[in-house]
């Protein structure tokens, strides 16, 4: 069972890195659009408009790798007291 959660995390990693190589792909395609993002908090306001697509498919796999590995998990087995 604890091989399950390995493999969880690491087809994690290789789907984001798999979205920021697409990206980069994208980007040096020169592959063009108008798409725009913006993003608000409490006092943090950000916006990036007319970006092109391949730097969508980087930042989101940027910000799925960062969540992926903010926080390491740990397994407990019946041995563990």
């Amino acid at each position: 069972m604890e091989h399950h959660f390995f493999i969880f995390k690491y087809l994690g990693i290789i789907v984001s890195g798999m979205a920021i190589y697409l990206g980069y792909d994208l980007f040096i395609l020169g592959v063009t659009g108008k798409a725009s993002l913006s993003l608000e908090l409490d006092k943090l306001s950000m916006q990036l408009v007319n970006a092109a697509p391949g730097l969508f498919f980087a930042i989101g796999g940027l910000v799925n790798l960062g969540i992926i590995m903010w926080k390491p998990f740990t397994i407990k087995t019946d041995n563990d007291t």
